[in-house]
């Protein structure tokens, strides 16, 4: 029988890669935007400039923990996961339900990482926290 961390995996081994390769390349796009604002000495926090760093570090957090954990959040919150054929449903409820759990977790991991990396580059950057 399978445990119940095993159950709830809801993306397969090309997913999961995938999102690997997906996740470092959104974190790093974010850290090579902040060292070329840092070296063009660009000192102006415009709200956009913030919202691209929070977006590619919250993506990028996001898509390493599902890497990480095998749960795609998308698949988790509708109680579905991967397969050859495309969706199936859990037959299970009670994994479903642990997998939607799951889910509400990796978005909120994903959202403070985005948030403390992002005030991080503005400390760094914009000098002005």
């Amino acid at each position: 029988m399978n445990s119940p961390i095993e159950l709830i995996r809801n993306i397969s081994r090309t997913g999961r890669r995938n999102r690997l390769y997906g996740g470092i390349g959104l974190i790093t796009s974010g850290v090579l935007l902040s060292i070329f604002l840092y070296i063009i000495d660009y000192h102006h926090a415009e709200n956009w400039i913030v919202l691209i760093l929070f977006g590619l570090y919250f993506g990028g957090s996001l898509t390493l923990l599902e890497s990480r954990t095998q749960v795609c959040v998308y698949h988790g919150i509708l109680g579905t996961h991967e397969s050859s054929n495309g969706m199936k449903k859990h037959t299970d409820q009670n994994i479903a339900t642990a997998c939607r759990k799951k889910s509400s977790v990796i978005i909120i991991q994903s959202f403070l990482v985005g948030v403390l990396m992002t005030y991080i580059n503005a400390f760094l950057i914009f000098k002005i926290i």
